[in-house]
């Protein structure tokens, strides 16, 4: 190679040498113009995931709100890939509950933040979730016969007895239905049975169980007023009347308020309260009040007597029960505690946040209160069993709202002993 040839060779490297350093700060240019994410793009930050619950025959997911979201989307994992399941609206609807979820099943989920434009964010780390057997609820138990409500999932079911209180649990037999005949040598006034569900390997809780020894008051009818709180078939109601063998009726329907000026009969306590009336019934519970302060139901003042309003209509339905059942115990449950559906706020229980109406929900509590000193009736609070901190409000309800089945065995445990310490030992 001559000198010149060398020359040549020289020059060639440095021209590629110097058009690489300028192809790689053209891109290191262009990298640092885009958009490093999603999020960068949209300003919308992606959820964080607060709470995944694994409950009894539910799933649920809460998310921190997102700043600038106008709603978000819930993606679930199906045959390998994800695909949208919910679009939950306003920033502070963060949670998502499939009651449909079966019971050993894995279910994986992620969330994104979607704002105005058709902005979204990036999404949420994924979520895993493996849902339980739920606790069978005992719908009776006779001398020879033990009963229980279905659980969904379940392929067979064992039933338990045990001494006493402080015993331990024996299994007495097993059926793939639901109910057992109790065998003669199992039988006993004395005993507490229960029953637990099984899918496969799988197992549920058991119920903290019933017995035949403790007092029941067959000559007694109990009326229960209230809304979805109260409503269900496993709710603490029933059980409190079943437990004490009352004779009762359920007149609670999903969503219902005190009053407003549009629902129909099946939802409206106060109209429902003025057409049947109260005749009959040694004791009547009205559990209602929730919906009230979230659908922003008007307040009213201490003396109001307008139906529309809630003192007004609620001071109706007392002294409607007080004319019709002039002799029966009155009950006044003080409003449910619901979530504010928003784990980043101080205050999940919403207790001190303001409907439409400017009012908090323990203003209408407070209503309740005052009511029942007016007119002589007792007052019991759900949340001494319930829903009463940040904690409970996401491990014991099945949507920040609603008593989960361990939650309503707890209630009626509850109000079972406050009946039998105010009402029955009168």
């Amino acid at each position: 190679m001559t000198m010149n040839d060398k020359q040549q060779s020289g020059s060639l490297r440095k021209k590629s040498i110097l058009s690489m350093s300028a192809a790689f700060l053209y891109l290191l240019a262009l990298l640092a113009l885009a958009p490093i994410s999603v999020s960068a793009k949209t300003g919308l930050k992606a959820p964080k995931i607060a709470e995944g619950i694994s409950g009894e025959g539910y799933g649920m997911v809460v998310w921190e709100p997102v700043k600038g979201a106008d709603g978000y989307e819930v993606w679930q994992k199906k045959n390998g890939s994800f695909v949208r399941v919910a679009s939950p609206n306003g920033r502070h609807h963060v949670y998502y509950s499939n009651h449909k979820a079966v019971p050993g099943k894995a279910y994986s989920y992620r969330i994104r933040a979607v704002g105005s434009g058709g902005r979204k964010s990036a999404f949420s780390k994924t979520v895993k979730l493996r849902i339980r057997l739920a606790t069978p609820v005992i719908r009776s138990l006779k001398k020879r016969k033990i009963s229980w409500y279905r659980v969904r999932g379940a392929t067979r079911y064992a039933v338990y007895m045990k001494k006493s209180k402080s015993g331990k649990w024996k299994r007495i037999g097993s059926t793939t239905g639901t109910s057992l005949t109790i065998r003669k040598k199992y039988r006993s006034r004395k005993a507490y049975y229960t029953v637990r569900a099984f899918r496969g390997s799988l197992k549920s809780g058991i119920d903290p169980g019933f017995t035949r020894k403790e007092k029941t008051y067959s000559s007694k009818k109990i009326l229960f007023e209230g809304d979805s709180i109260t409503y269900p078939y496993y709710s603490w109601a029933r059980r409190t009347a079943r437990a004490l063998g009352m004779h009762y009726t359920d007149r609670a329907r999903n969503a219902s308020r005190i009053t407003d000026s549009v629902s129909s009969i099946r939802r409206n306590i106060y109209r429902r309260s003025m057409k049947r009336g109260f005749k009959g019934y040694d004791i009547i519970v009205i559990a209602a009040g929730t919906n009230d302060w979230g659908n922003s139901i008007r307040l009213g003042k201490k003396k109001d007597t307008n139906p529309e309003s809630f003192y007004g209509a609620y001071r109706a339905i007392i002294k409607k029960a007080k004319k019709t059942a002039p002799k029966a115990v009155i009950v006044l449950c003080l409003p449910m505690d619901r979530g504010r559906k928003d784990p980043g706020h101080s205050d999940i229980l919403g207790t001190s946040y303001e409907n439409k109406q400017g009012r908090t929900l323990e203003k209408y509590r407070s209503a309740v209160r005052y009511l029942a000193r007016q007119y002589d009736c007792l007052v019991y609070d759900m949340a001494s069993a319930g829903v009463n901190s940040r904690k409970s409000a996401v491990e014991d309800t099945f949507d920040l709202l609603h008593p989960n089945y361990r939650t309503h065995i707890r209630i009626s445990q509850d109000f079972k002993k406050f009946l039998k310490k105010h009402v029955l030992s009168k």
